[in-house]
This record gives structure tokens, C-alpha cells and sequence, in this order.
């Protein structure tokens, strides 16, 4: 989908208020976006208007894709956010947001924390507003997925963990600021000449390896095959070559 004149100003608004507002000026918890089964909590005022943008932005997509669904999600800004590696819960990776299918919860690291700041240079690239604009489409974007495989008695499983991930990322790059996205492309010549070849290609392994490069080679790969729209029968399960098969 390409964003409005409207969505772009509103954007634009959302961003230029997460460069003056600090972190500790909190939203009230409970803001709904419009959507009855939706809670932001613990959001600065510009988080939260990113949040519904990006909340609206991709359920339109979806839509447009005749994917249509009803958003379920509680989305927590905080301080510090990090992602169990292990059943335990005592292996964790500091992150910039996450998606947990089992609690349809979103939890997402501040736009200016002191780690988005100092830290986080995704795609080699200084942390900025419209950065974390596309990391909450990324995330929003594996809930649409999740709520769509639901609602057509899907299993999550029955799609590669390394797929879930080119879903959101596809969307991610569908949906972000163009100027971002030819800048993040631009940074990466050589995959315009080495795609994958189909899709039993999108490993884990090589999404582990480097998710920088994985986003953009998924990006890239999916236009290929048509654009965005290849994702509707990723999820349908017309598409073969998606199946799980990692053993970890």
C-alpha cells in the first residue's frame, strides 16, 4: 500500500514529536488506537500516535491483500526490553521491541532510550525516529500475521520461523518511509544479483547469521516474485517451500 498524503503527514507529526518528547512523558495507559481488543501502555504521546499510525498502516495493507482482521495486542513501551532465548527464562538478548504469539503482547524499547540512541544502528545506519517508526511496523506486522493464520485455523508452526521474520520484514520495507528504505537498499548493492531462489531458501540459519542483510535480501526477493501480495499466499498455504524445518 502506499501511504497517503494524510498518513504522511500524520507520520511526519508522530516523528517530529519523538524528537522533543523524552521518554518519561507518558501516554494514558489504554489508548485503543480505535480498535476495542487494542492497549498501548507506558507510551510517550508521539510513541503512541507512531503506534496507532502503524497499527493502521498495516491492517490497511492487510486488507488490501484480502487478508482482512480485527488487531488483538497489548503494546508496552519500556525502558529496557529483552527477548528469552530459552524456556526458562533465564537466557535473554536485549532488543529493540519483540512479539510474543502466546500473550499477543508487543513490548518495545522507548524511541530514545539511552540504548536506541547509543546503540542501535540497524542497517548500519545512526538510530532515528523514522528507524523506530519501521521497527514497530515490523512488530505489528508479525501480530497481523498471527491474528490472520487464527482466523483461518492455521498453525504459526506450519511457516518457518525464518519466513515469520521475511513476513514482517517484507511489510516493514512495504511500509516505511521511502527515502529510508532506498537509503538501506543502496547499502546493499551485491543482493540485487545473489536472491534467494525460492522460498525453502529462506533459512533460519542465514537469518541469524546477519538479520540486517536477511531483511534487505527478503525485501528485495519478494519483488521479485510479484511484491507484497506473494505474502497472501505465503499465509494461505499455496505457497510451498515455507514449511518448518529447523530442529531448533
Amino acid at each position: 500500500m502506499k501511504r497517503s498524503k494524510a498518513s504522511a503527514w500524520f507520520l511526519s507529526v508522530a516523528l517530529i514529536g519523538c524528537a522533543v518528547m523524552s521518554p518519561s512523558a507518558q501516554a494514558a495507559d489504554g489508548e485503543d488506537c480505535g480498535y476495542k481488543s487494542v492497549r498501548i501502555q507506558g507510551a510517550s504521546p508521539a510513541e503512541a500516535e507512531s503506534s496507532c499510525l502503524a497499527l493502521k498502516q498495516v491492517m490497511a495493507l492487510f486488507t488490501q491483500l484480502g487478508l482482512s482482521i480485527e488487531p488483538e495486542v497489548r503494546l508496552q513501551f519500556q525502558d529496557e526490553v529483552y527477548l528469552p532465548v530459552s524456556v526458562t527464562g533465564g537466557d535473554k538478548v536485549r532488543v529493540h521491541g519483540y512479539f510474543d504469539s502466546s500473550s499477543f503482547e508487543i513490548f518495545q524499547t522507548h524511541f530514545q532510550s539511552s540504548y536506541q540512541q547509543s546503540t542501535r544502528k540497524p542497517w548500519g545506519l545512526k538510530w532515528s525516529n523514522e528507524l523506530a517508526h519501521s521497527f514497530v511496523l515490523h512488530e505489528v506486522s508479525h501480530l497481523a500475521a498471527m491474528k490472520y493464520l487464527q482466523s483461518i485455523g492455521r498453525p504459526e508452526k506450519k511457516i518457518s520461523s525464518a519466513w515469520h521474520e521475511a513476513i514482517a520484514y517484507a511489510v516493514q520495507f512495504e511500509l516505511m518511509d521511502p527515502q529510508l528504505r532506498e537509503k538501506i537498499v543502496a547499502r546493499y548493492p551485491a543482493l540485487a544479483s545473489d536472491l534467494f531462489a525460492d522460498p525453502s531458501y529462506f533459512s533460519p540459519i542465514i537469518y541469524r547469521a546477519d538479520p540486517d542483510e536477511y531483511a534487505v535480501k527478503v525485501y528485495l526477493t519478494i519483488q521479485k516474485w510479484g511484491g507484497i501480495s506473494f505474502i497472501k499466499g505465503v499465509l494461505d498455504g499455496t505457497v510451498s517451500g515455507v514449511e518448518p524445518y529447523e530442529m531448533f
